[in-house]
């Protein structure tokens, strides 16, 4: 046995430990990009629509012209916009919902066993691992939830915009779609764990609060 791999050759030789060494050293490298490389990759999407949002706010705060053809541009633009972001959403939701939703099942049931392997063993080496496991299952699903509550967040800014802006001055035409943007900018874009739930805070303080039950429940049964 070598680590926890079992190999049908004894690796421990001169000649071959060198290429098993390799063979480690790749495969972490594989599963480290796999699951680093796609939560990077769902935060800085969600931190880049975010970020558009807040933009698309401001040019809503800021559409009203001394010229009403070119507040009509600016509202056209701002609409077109406004679509494609909602859009950008579905597509995040497209590629990560079935993901997240096995994250989110999953993470209670890591979270407690974790806790419970820490609270009840002996061996510091292993308390250490769980230990680390423990806060790095905790961090995945924080900021899983903490992206997809920001982008949730600001897309509903954008209401904040319409509002705040010289819409008084605009004509009825403006105003009227000005109104339709507003009432479909209050409801959210969000993320959902496959339609399951809402990607947001309240529902890491649900995995945390299922994972002390079945860590209350455990203790319980194996005092």
């Amino acid at each position: 046995m070598f680590g926890q791999v079992i190999y049908f050759f004894n690796p421990f030789t001169k000649e071959r430990w060198p290429f098993v060494y390799l063979h480690h050293v790749w495969s972490t490298v594989i599963v480290a990009a796999y699951v680093f490389g796609s939560d990077t990759l769902f935060y800085a999407l969600c931190t880049y629509i975010q970020m558009h949002f807040k933009i698309l706010r401001h040019r809503f705060e800021n559409m009203v012209k001394d010229s009403t053809e070119e507040t009509r541009a600016q509202l056209v633009k701002n609409i077109v916009r406004h679509q494609e972001l909602i859009e950008l959403v579905n597509q995040v939701e497209i590629l990560y919902s079935k993901s997240t939703l096995f994250n989110i099942v999953t993470s209670s049931v890591l979270i407690c066993l974790s806790g419970f392997n820490i609270t009840t063993l002996k061996d510091t080496s292993v308390i250490i691992l769980f230990g680390t496991f423990l806060y790095m299952s905790l961090s995945q699903i924080s900021l899983l939830c903490y992206f997809g509550d920001l982008l949730m967040n600001s897309s509903t800014e954008v209401s904040d915009g319409i509002y705040n802006s010289q819409w008084y001055l605009t004509d009825a035409l403006v105003g009227k779609h000005l109104l339709l943007v507003m009432m479909r900018s209050q409801r959210r874009c969000k993320l959902t764990a496959y339609g399951f739930a809402d990607i947001e805070l309240k529902v890491f303080m649900r995995i945390l609060s299922n994972a002390w039950s079945y860590f209350a429940l455990l203790k319980t049964i194996y005092p």
